[in-house]
């Protein structure tokens, strides 16, 4: 059962909606650009490979350029579209209490029955709501390259245990198994990556909000919170977690393990994922929570 400020008939949650909605329309043609710019990408990439299909004029050649272009195709359609998230919605959540205040409509809706925490969740959902849309195209185009990493699995298990032997059968169905069971992981990591882009993203807009008495101010504040978050907390960290790692997985490779060997390289880079997971969700709970905790002083 959600809480009421989750639901859509609340009426923060329809007001900032509709507010956003809005004033958005007329920049709608912006999106159009966003997704112009990857395809007019990938069409020159497809372009400039032609010539070298053509002369090789093998059919592998071009399932695997058709394959390379719908890759970066995907991808660079995914970039700039969480790009445009991201940045609507640090912008979004950063206004949200601010502009009440600049309007002077802030006082108002304290002296409701709404509390102050009620009133800054439906707001945040009111913009989540806004950018349900992109958000529901980054899930898709997120599961999309996992369906598309599994397939370009699949080609490389069969081309590979092709004249292996009788045992090819038993083999290739076993790495597809696996194949399988890792791309459902890189899936699940994706979407929970998304969420935890989105809490970070919407707790230092919303964190500026509560900050700032003006909409501008208050764009101006994010900007600066997510520039000195990033380079002078998340970056540093990160490099530290990284060398510490590599440290450590040194004395395992100076056995000349093949096993250790083989795994040093996904610790390294899996510790560094989870750590810039840890570091995002936390400073966003921090951020959100510091944020409802300062709403609740303002002209107090």
């Amino acid at each position: 059962m959600l809480p009421s400020w989750a639901s859509n008939d609340h009426p923060i949650v329809q007001r900032e909606t509709a507010l956003w909605k809005k004033r958005s329309r007329q920049w709608s043609w912006v999106w159009i650009i966003f997704l112009l710019l990857p395809l007019m990408c990938s069409g020159l990439c497809g372009l400039s490979m032609t010539p070298i299909l053509i002369e090789a004029n093998s059919a592998g050649e071009w399932l695997f350029s058709i394959g390379a272009i719908l890759s970066v195709t995907l991808w660079m359609l995914h970039g700039f579209l969480m790009f445009g998230i991201w940045l609507l919605s640090s912008i979004g959540t950063s206004t949200v209490i601010a502009r009440e205040r600049e309007t002077q409509n802030w006082s108002l809706l304290r002296i409701t029955t709404l509390n102050i925490p009620e009133i800054v969740h439906a707001k945040v959902i009111g913009v989540l709501r806004w950018l349900s849309l992109p958000l529901a195209l980054a899930v898709v185009l997120r599961i999309a390259m996992s369906g598309l990493l599994f397939i370009v699995a699949i080609l490389i298990i069969f081309s590979a245990t092709v004249g292996v032997g009788a045992t090819a059968p038993q083999l290739q169905a076993v790495l597809v198994v696996a194949s399988l069971a890792a791309c459902v992981i890189i899936a699940i990591y994706f979407i929970i990556e998304l969420a935890a882009a989105m809490l970070y993203n919407c707790s230092i807009g919303l964190l500026s909000s509560v900050l700032a008495r003006t909409s501008a101010n208050a764009i101006a504040i994010m900007f600066v919170l997510h520039f000195g978050i990033s380079f002078f907390l998340i970056a540093p960290i990160q490099q530290v977690v990284i060398l510490a790692v590599s440290v450590f997985s040194l004395r395992w490779v100076s056995e000349a393990n093949p096993v250790t060997q083989m795994i040093t390289p996904f610790i390294t880079i899996g510790s560094s994922i989870i750590i810039n997971l840890a570091i995002q969700i936390g400073i966003g709970v921090i951020a959100y929570a510091l944020a409802v905790h300062q709403a609740k002083r303002i002209d107090e």
